[in-house]
């Protein structure tokens, strides 16, 4: 029962892969999911935290600290996932795959970008529920980003979101 619950999730996983990767190709598309990629990095979420503390007030600076435990408590458990389940990355598993980007690290699971973008969110949501839907639309598409560009696998941005959203509120109930 284990195994063909894990076989379907393991074809259900390659089906969308397949799915997302093959919109590649297209001018557009892959410059506008490698500019979401390379705009969810560390330093976009820093300088936004800088400009809060330096121009915001003490609520802004709350937030702030909840972005930093969130993270603080994200990176550790995010590599120490990624160095033991070990799973190769699509173009490394999967005949005909090449990624459209250069990647940080050799291992896929979890996504290490999708979690900083759901963490980001989270946070951001409730400092502001304006931010709600575009927020949320950005960490989205950061990890379709991720799909698309060839170097995750869905259950990897899955993860990586699961990971995101609870570091963020382990941080928000620290500090809240």
């Amino acid at each position: 029962m284990k195994k063909a619950l894990a076989e379907n999730i393991t074809d259900m996983d390659l089906a969308l892969f397949q799915l997302i990767f093959g919109w590649n190709g297209k001018s557009f598309w892959d410059n506008f999911f490698r500019l979401i990629t390379h705009c969810s990095g560390i330093c976009t979420y820093t300088l936004a935290g800088v400009v809060l503390v330096i121009f915001g007030d003490n609520t802004q600076k709350q937030y702030i600290i909840a972005a930093l435990i969130a993270f603080s408590l994200e990176l550790p458990v995010y590599k120490l996932i990624k160095l033991s389940c070990k799973r190769c990355r699509p173009f490394d598993q999967l005949k005909g795959i090449q990624s459209l980007i250069a990647v940080p690290d050799r291992y896929s699971f979890p996504s290490g970008h999708t979690a900083a973008a759901f963490v980001t969110a989270s946070i951001l949501t409730v400092y502001d529920p304006l931010f709600c839907q575009p927020a949320f639309i950005w960490a989205a598409l950061v990890g379709i980003s991720r799909i698309y560009l060839g170097v995750h696998f869905p259950t990897d941005v899955l993860a990586g979101l699961a990971l995101g959203l609870l570091s963020a509120q382990v941080a928000l109930f620290i500090v809240f």
